[in-house]
């Protein structure tokens, strides 16, 4: 099952909660030998299917062979072993004590019969993953993952934009820069997953989430929802600090990078009119986060020790 997101968007806190549910999850850590390739290979699919074009097939049917044997590298394994697995790519000793070390403060998995990535890297390819998962009869599930659309690209344009968003797809930024390509990478990235679902997906709002909101996804899994560590996760969530850092911290806010910039009123106003018909899409009250943004950077902030 694969998490579906722009990225920003709370994906290490969904790799926690579902570990402590005792659910093999994953977080950017779903290693197969070409996962390096795979955001390249995932944009690249993404501007062929935007320009209706025909290339880098054999590249694109590679990486998700690849992505599969890793799945089957960790279902395949012992219970116990997968626990502790990152699958069977090539990883640094660093990383896998890093991860192992990691995977110590979990609840042992219930079981390894399933995989949920919350890894946005490879999302893009997530319709020619699912229809090669289920020729080897594998049931898949797309969750569509959002926040706050204004924290997101607040957060993708303080991360990326210095960058020129060089690891989204470019038809997605059609040919803007700076905020503007910011919003349109949000835009088009929720229209392409929305498009390619229809109605069978499962659509998560973190800013109100709730665990009920993921009985589907459960019933799906054939599991219960432990609400007992659902409550704990979230303890632990809020008395993290706001993100400061990409690899340790598992409480996501537009904070990350730069802790005293905030979108100005005529910033938001410029990137409204890109965003709105998508915030419908997924049933999103375009003011609420606005006023929520705002709220957050004039208010919560300062309690929270920061230079508003």
């Amino acid at each position: 099952m694969l998490i579906l997101s722009t990225g920003r968007t709370g994906t290490k806190f969904f790799s926690e909660y579902f570990r402590r549910q005792k659910l093999l999850s994953f977080h950017e850590a779903f290693r197969g030998s070409s996962a390096l390739e795979y955001p390249k290979i995932s944009n690249i699919h993404a501007d062929n299917e935007i320009n209706a074009l025909e290339i880098d097939r054999e590249k694109i049917e590679e990486v998700v062979s690849d992505y599969l044997n890793n799945f089957f590298s960790i279902t395949d394994s012992n219970k116990i072993v997968a626990n502790f697995s990152l699958g069977n790519g090539v990883s640094t000793l660093k990383q896998k004590l890093y991860y192992i070390k990691k995977a110590f403060h979990w609840p042992m998995i219930v079981s390894n019969n399933h995989v949920i990535d919350c890894n946005n890297g490879i999302s893009l390819l997530f319709e020619i993953i699912f229809k090669a998962a289920e020729e080897k009869e594998i049931s898949t599930l797309p969750v569509i993952l959002f926040r706050n659309p204004i924290k997101t690209i607040h957060a993708i344009y303080q991360i990326e934009s210095q960058s020129s968003y060089y690891m989204r797809p470019k038809s997605f930024l059609e040919k803007k820069e700076g905020l503007i390509a910011a919003a349109l990478i949000w835009k088009n990235t929720y229209n392409f997953f929305l498009d390619r679902t229809k109605n069978d997906v499962l659509k998560v709002d973190l800013e109100n989430f709730k665990s009920n909101d993921l009985q589907p996804l459960f019933n799906f899994l054939g599991e219960e929802i432990d609400f007992e560590a659902s409550k704990v996760i979230k303890r632990i969530i809020k008395n993290k600090p706001f993100r400061s850092s990409k690899v340790e911290d598992i409480r996501n806010s537009d904070l990350y990078k730069d802790k005293d910039f905030s979108l100005s009123a005529s910033q938001i106003d410029l990137i409204i009119p890109y965003i709105s018909d998508t915030a419908s899409r997924l049933g999103i009250d375009i003011e609420k986060s606005i006023s929520s943004y705002n709220d957050f950077h004039s208010r919560v902030k300062t309690n929270q020790g920061f230079t508003p």
